[in-house]
């Protein structure tokens, strides 16, 4: 029996017939909580105010996952559930016992990844998805094949996390369930957790993204060099899909601590629910993509095409539209030792359901089709919240079932679950009416659990008047569920990649079908809300990748030899679990590119490259999206290039401005400058740039530049405070820095206590500059204004002084430290040449005088 809708078996036990209770409990988590453990913690997703629900969830002892606007992400006690029903914050409950399932070196070729990895051009430099993290949320992963291994240090594998080990010291404290292990874990032999669920799925899709080839060099995945992040999934898990949003954030908060970008592949799915991508997991997911860049979640559309059409759209009016459904009768409807019964739920935007009135009937299908009977019409807005029980009765007054049904709304989005239970017989095709104008969609088929829609065996309009209002399931928008029809997510399609082969055992293997064609069971989209899915389409029939060494030991040893790659170290896989992973590599490629650009920046690369041809028809198409993926093409869309200016050629000892375009994120210039703008002394001068995505440019066309000679440097002569200088000019004073306005001749007489310097030009237009000299205007010793000056600035070994009073006035020079470390006397006017290279380079006073007549000033020896 299929556990994950059992909730259709019991409950008409919790509920009398002809009842009516209003409650947010819908009829899945109705039937849970009869059954389950009052301690056990449940995955519940709550609407309301997250600043008004996160408290109750605590006050009714249970913690919170994560939140965002309007929804919240807890557990709680089975226990306690009941007790959220009567708080007015929380405006829905949303739980589900749906359960996922698994969706899965020529797909490079196909796809022009073996020319990212080679760096081909126009592309800068190669890419495999080194500084990437490759995030795998599925069956786990069998780290121990060679293709997860990096000889000389290990595993690939950062982080793993097991959803359904049972807790202990090590599971994830913000989760609160599983086991964890980091690297040295693994690399220490002290993880446990396996892969052998499903065939190792995990390990394949694990394989076509990250196996880095290291068992033959040969099965190469899409980006070999990232690094993983495994959280292996508890498919038994209720309302699943809460869990697969705690192992996307998983994956986005180590990724973040690490400062590198993720890409997060979901290679799994529910094939049930309201397939727009406005459930609270998807939202969730959208909200982490939405938080930072470099992020990014790739999933497969699913394989519904292999299905019975099991997707209904009925566009309604004023007459009444009906379809059918099924009784299954295998088991998951059991009831007073029945196993019998029918189910299924519709979607729809509130302002295309809130006017419709909805009914269920019981129909004859054998021995001509008839009409036996129905509950009555309700509107559906009128019942909101509501649980009803009715009696649906033959008219001469049999009981034909009993159908429970709950409308509750979530969002926008109202949703209408319909049971029958305890029907008299298995042969009636149960009527699902409306009336009014709007749209309602469902989902279903019996190989869930559930009821198969009915598509054949049926009237025809003459035989069955009423069929002109009869509407058919097909295929269409038959993508799976939550985060696959979120726009924010990048849906990934089939087609068949190799169908001919050499196997193991050098047997020649071919399957049926037309390479690049799509997969055959691939899904068709779009999502409920008319949205364009699957994105793009990617090689997934006959992959060779790695598996679980179980398995390949197995196959290598027994008939399904055929199934192994000629290395005989990688199996056969297929699907949209094995295109999706491959999308998901191109994106780390994308990202080691580009390490801080969106995740929508990332879809679009990858879609806008997208192309058709014959086999795909017009694109985009409901089949493979807006075509087949090309990673070439979506990285060549970062290129780049920048352009760098300069003002002309460079003087000898003088540096020259080169500008780079502004605006950018960073900048590497050729001889280390980091700043928009470059400095050269004559080199040559290229950069490259970084923008706002982390995208690096191409290096900028390289300039050359003419070094012109300088003239001879100035020397100023001093008398007093008149300056000189017998250098050719054209001539410039500068007093402090700065030039000073007129000084245009071979002499100046300072004026002020300063530094002063000559600047003469040459015929080139370069320029020298002189030592600054120290003039200082003071009185000394008198009330007679005396001159000072004291140069080169900086002194180069010899310290000159020239002092204006008269006699002799005592001197010393002091460190920083005050300590005097030379000292003399100045006599008079004379100028004082005094050797300073005994002293270490740095900064120093010169004191001139004693007591109220001391002069100070500092000054630097090189």
């Amino acid at each position: 029996m299929n556990r994950s809708f059992l909730f259709l078996a019991g409950l008409a036990a919790c509920i009398s017939l002809h009842a009516q209770k209003h409650t947010r409990i819908g009829l899945q988590l109705e039937h849970f909580l009869r059954t389950a453990p009052m301690d056990l913690p449940v995955d519940l997703f709550l609407e309301g105010s997250t600043a008004q629900v996160e408290p109750i969830v605590r006050a009714h002892g249970g913690v919170v996952k994560m939140s965002m606007r309007n929804w919240t992400s807890a557990r709680i006690p089975a226990g306690r559930v009941r007790e959220l029903d009567g708080e007015a914050a929380i405006k829905s409950i949303q739980f589900t016992l749906s359960q996922p399932t698994t969706l899965n070196d020529s797909m490079r070729y196909k796809t022009r990844i073996d020319r990212v990895h080679n760096g081909d051009a126009p592309l800068p430099g190669p890419y495999t998805g080194d500084g990437t993290i490759m995030g795998i949320v599925d069956t786990g992963l069998d780290f121990t094949h060679p293709d997860f291994t990096v000889p000389g240090e290990g595993v690939k594998v950062l982080h793993y996390w097991s959803q359904a080990h049972p807790n202990g010291a090590n599971t994830p404290t913000e989760f609160g369930y599983g086991q964890e292990w980091n690297k040295a874990a693994i690399d220490a032999g002290n993880c446990p957790a396996t892969d052998l669920n499903s065939g190792g799925h995990g390990t394949t899709v694990a394989g076509t993204a990250a196996g880095n080839g290291n068992a033959t060099g040969q099965c190469i995945g899409a980006a070999p060099a990232s690094d993983l992040i495994i959280v292996s999934s508890n498919f038994q898990a209720v309302n699943w899909t809460s869990t697969v949003a705690d192992g996307v954030k998983y994956v986005f908060d180590h990724a973040s601590a690490l400062g590198r970008p993720a890409v997060v592949n979901l290679s799994l799915g529910d094939y049930l629910g309201s397939h727009d991508g406005l459930d609270p997991a998807a939202l969730l997911i959208d909200s982490m993509l939405m938080a930072a860049p470099g992020r990014a979640v790739v999933a497969a559309a699913g394989n519904s095409n292999c299905f019975n059409p099991y997707q209904l759209r009925m566009d309604l009016d004023a007459d009444t539209s009906f379809s059918w459904i099924r009784t299954n009768t295998g088991g998951n409807f059991a009831f007073d030792n029945s196993s019998q019964g029918a189910y299924i739920d519709f979607w729809g935007e509130a302002s295309q359901m809130n006017d419709i009135q909805f009914s269920m009937g019981a129909d004859k299908a054998t021995g001509g089709f008839a009409d036996r009977g129905r509950i009555p019409f309700r509107y559906v807005g009128n019942v909101l919240d509501q649980l009803l029980v009715d009696t649906i009765w033959s008219p001469s007054g049999s009981k034909l079932a009993v159908c429970s049904t709950f409308t509750a709304l979530r969002g926008e989005q109202y949703h209408l679950e319909m049971l029958l239970y305890r029907p008299d017989s298995a042969g009636y095709l149960w009527r699902p009416m409306f009336t009014g104008t709007g749209r309602v969609d469902a989902w279903d088929n019996n190989g869930f659990g559930l009821s198969e829609i009915a598509f054949s065996g049926l009237p025809s309009v003459a035989e069955y008047p009423n069929m002109v209002h009869h509407v058919m399931p097909t295929k269409d928008r038959g993508i799976v569920d939550s985060w696959v029809c979120s726009p924010h997510v990048i849906t990934v399609a089939n087609y068949n990649n190799e169908l001919a082969y050499t196997a193991c055992n050098q047997t020649s293997q071919v399957i049926a079908g037309t390479e690049y064609d799509a997969g055959t069971c691939s899904s068709f989209g779009g999502t409920r809300t008319d949205l364009l899915k699957p994105d793009v389409a990617a090689p997934g029939d006959i992959t060779f990748t790695a598996a679980p060494m179980s398995i390949i030991n197995a196959f290598a040893g027994g008939s399904g030899i055929f199934k192994l790659h000629e290395d005989c170290m990688h199996v056969r896989a297929g699907g949209t679990s094995i295109a999706s992973p491959a999308v998901a590599g191109a994106v780390a490629l994308y990202f080691e590119k580009c390490p801080t650009a969106s995740h929508m920046q990332a879809k679009d690369a990858i879609t806008s490259t997208a192309f058709g041809d014959a086999l795909t028809g017009p694109v985009p198409n409901t089949r493979f999206g807006n075509g087949r993926l090309d990673a070439f093409a979506a990285l060549n869309t970062t290129n780049f290039s920048t352009a760098i200016t300069a003002g002309g050629d460079v003087c000898e000892g003088d540096s020259l401005e080169v500008f780079a375009e502004a605006g950018m994120d960073s900048y590497t210039w050729s001889n280390g400058g980091t700043e928009q703008i470059g400095y050269t002394q004559g080199e040559d001068m290229s950069v490259i740039v970084t923008n706002g995505s982390g995208c690096a440019s191409y290096a900028s066309d390289t300039l050359s530049f003419t070094v012109l000679p300088a003239p001879a440097t100035p020397v100023v002569e001093v008398s007093f405070a008149d300056l000189s200088t017998t250098s050719p000019g054209p001539w410039q004073w500068y007093f402090n820095g700065a030039p000073i306005d007129g000084a245009t001749s071979t002499t100046y007489t300072a004026t002020a206590t300063g530094d002063y310097a000559v600047a003469v030009m040459g015929n080139n237009g370069c320029t020298s500059m002189s030592d600054a000299v120290q003039v200082i205007i003071s009185g000394i010793g008198s009330s007679d204004e005396k001159v000072f000056a004291l140069w080169p600035v900086p002194a180069h070994g010899v310290l000159n002084v020239r002092g204006g009073a008269s006699g002799n006035v005592a001197w010393r020079i002091t460190d920083p430290a005050g300590r005097a470390v030379l000292n003399g006397r100045l006599s008079g006017t004379n100028t004082q040449a005094i050797d300073v290279s005994s002293l270490s380079p740095g900064s120093y006073a010169f004191r001139l005088g004693e007591n109220d007549g001391l002069l100070v000033r500092s000054f630097i020896l090189r």
